[in-house]
Formats: structure tokens, sequence, C-alpha cells
């Protein structure tokens, strides 16, 4: 009569049903919660808080934030044009030369320069 101790012939016989039964993993007692995607984990976050909102007050927000912007370039808008609203006089003075036209070169460039830079981040902007 063969032994059945033998560890390579235990491996290669079939386990009884009792065997698998016994072996078998355990089922969690509750189920399991779905797991979320990246994209769905994402939405989640940005939206986190949004309930306690009604639409009205997001827009008011939204309306209360954009013009505060609006002052705030408005400000930086004047303070711009203080700056180059700069007389010709004081600023020939300063140099230390006569008002002839050369003089007024380097405030002309400055203006051009100043004034082009302020419409392209004005374009830049009305794209957003």
């Amino acid at each position: 009569m063969e032994s059945t101790d033998d560890p390579h012939e235990s491996a290669l016989r079939s386990p009884s049903p009792k065997e698998l039964e016994q072996t078998r993993s355990p089922q969690p007692l509750e189920p399991l919660e779905p797991v979320l995607d990246t994209e769905e984990l994402l939405l989640a976050r940005l939206t986190q808080g949004l309930e306690q909102y009604d639409w009205d007050k997001l827009q008011e927000k939204y309306t209360d934030a954009m013009d505060e912007h609006s002052r705030v370039e408005e400000d930086l808008r004047a303070q711009t044009t203080n700056l180059l609203d700069v007389s010709v006089i004081p600023y020939l003075l300063l140099l230390g030369t006569t008002s002839r036209g050369l003089d007024l070169i380097p405030l002309k460039a400055f203006t051009a320069w100043s004034q082009t830079a302020v419409l392209q981040d004005e374009q830049r902007a009305l794209k957003r």
C-alpha cells in the first residue's frame, strides 16, 4: 500500500471538496465600495462644497470678484496714464537739454513702447 503523505503525490492529486471549502478565500462581510478612477476623484474634489451654494449666490460672488478685478485694472490703467502724462519741459530740464526735436525722441519712444505693450495686454486679456 502506498503512503499518501508524500508531498509530491499530494500536489499532483486533486483536492477534495472538503479541502477546497477549507482553503477558499473568506468572503467580505460588507460589499466593497467601487474604486473611483482618477477623473471621478478629481471631479468629486472640484465639486466638493458646491452643494451648499445656490446658483444665484455663486453668480453674485463671481460678479463681485469680476467687479473688484475691473476696479483694480482701472486703477492700474490710471496709474499708467499718469506715468505717461509727463510734461516735456520737466523731462528736458531733468536731462539738461534744450527743447530741440531730438530731445523728444526718448520720450516718444517710451510712450510708443508703453502704448503698444498696453494694447497687446488688453488684446491678450480679451482672448481669455
